[in-house]
C-alpha cells in the first residue's frame, strides 16, 4: 500500500533479524498475508480501486519493504527475503471486497503462495529437503478480518451476510474460515483508542486525513493534506492507525513477557 503504516513491516522483520541488543536471529524470511493494513502494493497491479499509491499516502519512508508478490521485484533470489501476498479489500471470506472490484482474497492469498513454493522456491534451493527448515523458522503474519465487517456484512445492500447470519453466527462463521482464533494487537488498540492520553495521543476521534464527519467517511482522497500532527492522532484515516500507533503495537509484541501477542512476543518467537 506504500503508507507510512507499511514501516511497520520492514521494522517487526529487521527486528526479529537483528534482534533489540544486535544478536543475529535465525530468521530467514517474513511472509505476509492481510488487508490494506499490510498491502504494500500488490493492488497496484490490479484492476482495484482500494489503492494508496498516491498523496497524501506513498509518503517518503526511506526503507526498503517486503517485497509485493505482483511485483517483479518478487522474483528470484530476493523472495528469499519473504513476500508481501497483502491485498486491500481482501477478506477472509472470498466474497469480501467486492464493491472494491479486484482483491485478493485470503485464499488465493494462500494460493499464490503455494504456486510460489512449488516453481519458485523449489528451484531457490539445491537440496529440496532444506527447503521444509527455511520455511519453518520463516515468520509469518496474518492481518484480516476488519473488511469482512467493513466491506460485508455491515453494507447489506451489496451484501447478503447481515440476513443470513445473525451477528454471532457470522463471527462464527469467520472464526471457522480463519481456521484458528487469534487474539493478537486487538487488545492494546482498544486500549490505545479508549485511553489515547496515557500513550501520548492528543486525538482520538477525528482521523489525521479523510473525508466526511471525523474524517470517517472516506480515506484520504489524491494530494488531501493531511493533518500536520499525526503523530498525535490514533487514526491516520478512516480505517488505519498511524505509524505511531502501530509502532506502539510492534513494541507490545515484541517484549518476551507481551500480553498482546499470543501465544508468546515476537521476539520469543524468533527464538524458538
Amino acid at each position: 500500500m506504500g503508507t507510512e503504516l507499511m514501516v511497520l513491516i520492514f521494522l517487526t522483520f529487521l527486528q526479529l533479524i537483528r534482534g533489540v541488543s544486535g544478536e543475529l536471529f535465525d530468521v530467514p524470511a517474513l511472509f505476509v498475508f492481510g488487508d490494506s493494513l499490510v498491502d504494500d502494493g500488490n493492488n497496484n497491479y490490479i484492476p482495484s480501486i482500494a489503492r494508496a499509491n498516491y498523496p497524501p499516502y506513498a509518503l517518503a519512508l526511506g526503507v526498503p519493504l517486503v517485497p509485493p508478490c505482483l511485483s517483479l521485484k518478487s522474483k528470484g533470489a530476493s523472495i528469499l527475503r519473504g513476500v508481501n501476498y497483502a491485498s486491500a479489500a481482501g477478506g477472509i471470506l472470498d466474497e469480501t471486497g467486492k464493491n472494491y472490484v479486484a482483491r485478493v482474497s485470503f485464499n488465493q492469498q494462500l494460493a499464490l503462495f503455494e504456486k510460489a513454493i512449488e516453481f519458485e522456491y523449489s528451484l531457490l534451493f539445491q537440496e529440496p529437503q532444506a527447503l521444509s527448515p527455511y520455511l519453518a523458522r520463516s515468520i509469518f503474519a496474518l492481518v484480516f478480518g476488519s473488511n469482512d465487517y467493513i466491506n460485508n456484512y455491515l453494507m447489506p445492500k451489496l451484501y447478503l451476510s447481515s440476513s443470513l447470519y445473525d451477528p454471532d453466527s457470522y463471527a462464527e462463521l469467520l472464526v471457522q474460515a480463519y481456521a484458528q482464533q487469534m487474539r493478537d494487537v486487538y487488545g492494546i488498540f482498544s486500549d490505545i483508542a479508549s485511553n489515547p492520553q496515557k500513550y501520548g495521543f492528543k486525538v482520538a476521534n477525528r482521523a489525521c486525513c479523510g473525508v466526511g464527519r471525523y474524517g470517517g467517511a472516506l480515506t484520504c482522497l489524491p494530494f488531501e493534506k493531511p493533518c500536520e500532527d499525526r503523530d498525535q492522532h490514533v487514526f491516520w484515516d478512516a480505517f488505519h492507525p498511524t505509524q505511531a500507533v502501530n509502532k506502539i503495537i510492534f513494541e507490545s509484541c515484541y517484549s518476551p513477557a507481551s500480553t498482546y501477542c499470543y501465544p508468546m512476543g515476537f521476539q520469543s518467537l524468533a527464538t524458538i
